[in-house]
């Protein structure tokens, strides 16, 4: 039975991945704090060499969009998994690394595998400085740059969750314009499933994970409005700027994901 080791196992990706890794024939073994600090490679090192685990699923990341220089996310977004990989290659492990497409830009409208490279802020300059370094040096890897990860108690920095929230709490949601910008979240759960089928197959190298369904936001919402309002219309605010389109192609190597009506009704 293969020892797979998670870290950042109590975050809102990691904690799914774990639950969705212990109901398979694995070893789990989480990390995260206060189990480990991870910007202490010495103690990490030392309880990984304990371990000595077949693969290692790094879900552990510190987003933040304000683009201001922080010494803790450059830490762990980039000084850990440089660690991670060190240690993969000396003891030939299946390293797994969550990315972002925030590596090919935030204005960037269609994203495939060969679209450019230009972050456009520092937490994705330094995931793209992380993706690199394995890509140059590592030699069993996995790289998934995932789209925006939607789900309950999801992170506040994608709307979509904003809206899950409030959706919750009995508020309805509004959208500003007219809502024709198209994107294809993907739920938590299916990023989970990404993670299990890259290491169960052996899928390695960079693969692009977004949802299947593209759809407006003007759809989004409509969706929202079925599931928890009984097809009540969203309210519109207008005299605002309209969204750009942002749409991933999704690996052709992994599954298709559920569609947002689904995932909402059966996640909720």
């Amino acid at each position: 039975m293969d020892r797979v080791v998670i870290l950042g196992s109590a975050g809102f990706l990691g904690k799914q991945v774990s639950e969705l890794f212990k109901k398979e024939p694995f070893n789990v073994i989480d990390i995260a704090r206060p189990v480990c600090d991870l910007t202490d490679q010495g103690k990490l090192l030392q309880l990984l060499n304990k371990i000595k685990p077949q693969v290692i699923i790094n879900c552990a990341a510190v987003v933040n969009f304000e683009n201001q220089p922080c010494e803790y996310m450059k830490a762990i977004n980039v000084e850990l998994v440089k660690f991670l990989v060190n240690f993969s290659l000396t003891k030939s492990c299946h390293l797994v690394h969550l990315s972002s497409i925030a590596v090919h830009g935030s204005e960037t409208e269609l994203i495939g595998l060969n679209t450019a490279l230009c972050p456009d802020n520092y937490y994705a300059r330094l995931k793209l400085e992380a993706d690199e370094y394995i890509e140059k040096l590592a030699n069993k890897y996995t790289i998934l740059r995932v789209c925006g990860i939607y789900g309950v108690n999801g992170p506040s920095h994608l709307g979509l969750n904003n809206v899950i929230t409030k959706a919750k709490q009995g508020v309805c949601p509004s959208i500003h314009g007219f809502g024709t910008a198209k994107r294809n979240y993907i739920h938590v759960q299916d990023v989970a499933y990404a993670v299990l089928y890259a290491v169960k197959n052996k899928v390695f190298n960079t693969h692009l994970i977004a949802g299947s369904e593209v759809l407006s936001i003007l759809e989004i919402m409509k969706t929202v409005c079925e599931v928890y309002f009984n097809g009540e219309q969203p309210k519109y605010i207008t005299n605002t700027k309209e969204a750009r389109d942002q749409v991933i192609v999704n690996s052709s190597l992994f599954p298709q994901t559920h569609s947002l009506k689904y995932m909402l009704k059966e996640w909720s």
